[in-house]
């Protein structure tokens, strides 16, 4: 197997966001996007710890966010792989990483799954509707 070809399979499952997002954001601002204005299902799980500084109260911190897409085309579903949310040091996530299927180590190996060129044509979709998302998204502040 070729390294490249390893490289270039996960560069086409890992979506990086322009700016980091916060889970509040992600959750009610991005997903709300995918489901309202591009027809996407999401389902997700976030992971959350009560209290990351005590002496701020019971404040919700997101530790992890994780879940699948799908999409009805033509009457069937197609789902994506699995995600998970990659976190920064400033408890932001940064990107959207889908799961490959390990033995598939190559675009070539991984479009030989039952579905899965159309599951990598659904991460294509969802890069593209991200980029949109990212687009019309307000540029807050300094």
């Amino acid at each position: 197997m070729d390294e490249l070809e390893k490289v270039t399979l996960l560069n086409k499952l890992t979506i990086k966001f322009p700016v980091p997002l916060t889970a509040g954001e992600i959750e009610r601002k991005l997903f709300g996007y995918l489901k309202s204005k591009a027809q996407f299902i999401v389902s997700y799980t976030l992971v959350i710890q009560g209290q990351k500084y005590p002496r701020h109260g019971n404040e919700r911190y997101t530790t992890e966010i994780k879940g699948n897409i799908c999409r009805y085309i033509l009457n069937d579903m197609i789902e994506s792989p699995a995600f998970t949310m990659t976190r920064d040091s400033e408890d932001h996530f940064v990107d959207l990483k889908f799961q490959n299927v390990p033995g598939h180590e190559s675009i070539g190996e991984f479009e030989t799954l039952p579905s899965g060129k159309e599951q990598l044509r659904l991460v294509d979709d969802i890069r593209q509707n991200l980029e949109s998302y990212f687009s019309q998204r307000p540029k807050r502040s300094k």
